[in-house]
């Protein structure tokens, strides 16, 4: 179990598959983003508008959170699917495994974006992407109500050219907002 900020992940992946991150910045500080990537030595560094991808490992969450100065904040993609519609993007959030991240009294919010999608009205795809979370939580755990009064778990998507990709937010407060 490895702590980062607030939450606690379980890495249950077989093989030691890469994790992807995406550190999302200010436009034109991409460049810098991953320059700072590459001297922490993570690996497949991208960058595009506005963000940078790359690959790493658990013990990555805490070094990136720490040492990152342009980002402004670590999100660990969860998974990237296909969604024409509510119940694509409903049963994609439904098999991602939320229960090796969310613990069972986990507080997790939902937040994110839709650009060049069908899907364009954001609180449903929120409330969507809630209600696929709890169901899966709800079944791992053996719950019909799940109490959120621990820890926050803050998810975010987006939506991009009917594209969703599902991301847990492992810095808590934005990384520009430390002292």
């Amino acid at each position: 179990c490895l702590v980062g900020s607030e939450m606690c992940i379980r890495d249950s992946r077989q093989g030691g598959t890469p994790m992807k991150y995406t550190i999302p910045c200010l436009f034109g500080l991409e460049a810098l983003v991953a320059d700072e990537l590459r001297r922490l030595d993570l690996k497949n560094v991208r960058a595009e508008n506005g963000r940078v991808h790359c690959d790493g490992g658990p013990a990555d969450i805490p070094r990136l959170n720490i040492n990152l100065r342009c980002g402004a904040r670590v999100l660990m993609e969860l998974g990237s699917f296909p969604t024409p519609d509510f119940e694509a993007l409903f049963q994609g959030v439904l098999a991602l495994p939320w229960e090796d991240y969310i613990p069972r009294d986990g507080e997790f919010p939902v937040k994110g974006y839709s650009i060049s999608s069908q899907l364009h009205s954001v609180p449903a795809c929120q409330a969507i992407v809630k209600k696929a979370v709890a169901a899966r939580l709800g079944e791992k755990y053996g719950l019909n109500t799940l109490p959120e009064t621990g820890a926050l778990y803050q998810i975010q998507f987006s939506i991009m050219k009917d594209t969703a990709t599902l991301m847990l937010d492992t810095s808590g407060a934005g990384l520009h907002k430390r002292g």
